[in-house]
């Protein structure tokens, strides 16, 4: 189960990692499976021995010995080579792709596949055919794909993201991961902003990572609406002004159900999560952060209190959760 991150040495515009942008399916194409047809063409190219002469690149997964040949530059369809300590162990041309035995087992084929996809890329392939074994390879090098470039995308928050499964599906219910953070990195989080920020909003959590979530104290009060900040407290103060009209979404759209839930209730159902940036000092001085609250969760919420506001229909009181952390230095 994921996250099993491997330590990679790539950028994330290394072309080998655009296969995580497909799905799986675009990634295998129709594969036909036969069976091996014996032989082996590596012998063919050690006796060549021309592929000393191309580019070397280092593995995503760094291994001693190991380096890969090929040219960067786009080809009709993939040509890489695998060299061990100087001497050529593998290689993947076209659809075909082999390794020598003393050098199997070692996940080594998901490096010449990725190599090649860079050079050659393709999606939705018809009539692919391959063996059980070159499957199961392309199948390993797709998902070893998803975890790397999952590690660039989220660099900062790795270790608070949920699991995901080898078919890159949510694999941790919210129990578990909530369970999982309080006994883990996160143990002074209350389960609301644990389950309403970080599990909800995975793919966004990355955006305050750099604030350090392990320092966060929270405190939940209760603030008269007159004292709720407005767009000024965005990053992006256009999504406050674009979600004011609570009125006219919950009209167009019967399954908005926050729309109609506030409507009704005059406030949210979950309080909004804001950061006392009164300070400003150390890394709360940020440009990006705005004083003296910054509204880290709750955009939607926050901007439909506006729009009650304006209508007359939101309540005197909310609940907000209010953060701070400790100053440290920039």
């Amino acid at each position: 189960m994921y996250p099993k991150y491997p330590a990679v040495s790539i950028s994330k515009d290394d072309l080998r990692i655009k296969a995580a942008e497909l799905t799986e399916s675009e990634f295998l194409g129709n594969l036909e499976i036969y069976p091996h047809p014996g032989g082996d063409f590596l012998e063919a190219y050690r006796n060549a021995d021309s592929w000393r002469n191309l580019p070397q690149h280092k593995l995503m997964e760094p291994r001693d010995g190991y380096v890969l040949h090929y040219e960067s530059r786009p080809r009709s369809y993939p040509l890489v080579f695998l060299a061990f300590n100087g001497e050529l162990v593998g290689v993947f041309e076209s659809d075909n792709l082999t390794i020598d035995s003393s050098h199997q087992e070692k996940h080594l084929s998901r490096e010449l596949i990725l190599a090649g996809f860079a050079q050659a890329p393709w999606k939705s392939q018809q009539g692919r055919k391959v063996t059980e074994a070159g499957a199961a390879a392309l199948r390993s090098a797709y998902r070893f794909a998803r975890v790397v470039a999952f590690e660039q995308a989220y660099p900062n928050s790795l270790k608070y993201q949920p699991l995901r499964s080898e078919h890159w599906t949510a694999a941790e219910g919210e129990a578990d991961y909530i369970a999982r953070m309080v006994d883990g990195p996160l143990p002074n989080w209350p389960v609301e902003p644990l389950k309403e920020w970080l599990y909800r909003h995975a793919s966004d959590m990355e955006d305050y990572a750099f604030l350090g979530f392990e320092g966060f104290e929270f405190e939940l009060t209760t603030w008269d609406v007159g004292r709720l900040p407005g767009r000024e407290a965005f990053r992006d103060e256009r999504f406050c002004d674009s979600f004011q009209d609570v009125e006219d979404r919950a009209a167009a759209n019967p399954h908005d159900w926050l729309a109609h839930y506030m409507l009704k209730a005059g406030t949210w159902n979950t309080p909004i999560i804001l950061l006392d940036n009164r300070a400003q000092s150390g890394l709360l001085c940020q440009p990006e952060l705005k004083t003296p609250y910054h509204l880290l969760e709750g955009h939607r919420r926050l901007s439909f209190v506006q729009g009650l506001k304006r209508l007359g229909r939101a309540r005197a009181q909310h609940a907000v959760w209010i953060v701070r952390r400790p100053c440290r230095p920039a």
